[in-house]
């Protein structure tokens, strides 16, 4: 699959994921890795964290395809 984005209209992690945010309530790592190409969501919300940004985040439960059960950390941006 071809990148079809300009050089000079890539976002960097943490513009996309503030941008996620213009239109949806929360972000999951599945989410994060899928629709924004960020592999390491956890890492980027921390450095957002210490740059002001008043991340909240919240544990759920699932289970998996195979039958494990899981957390998955739910982030929600106040604002």
């Amino acid at each position: 699959m071809a990148n079809n984005i300009e050089a000079n209209q890539k976002l960097t992690q943490h513009e996309r994921i503030l941008r996620w945010f213009d239109t949806h309530a929360s972000l999951t790592r599945w989410e994060a890795l899928t629709f924004l190409g960020i592999w390491e969501a956890p890492a980027r919300i921390s450095e957002l964290k210490k740059q002001g940004y008043d991340f909240q985040t919240k544990l759920e439960s699932g289970i998996s395809e195979s039958g494990y059960s899981f957390l998955s950390a739910v982030w929600t941006l106040e604002r």
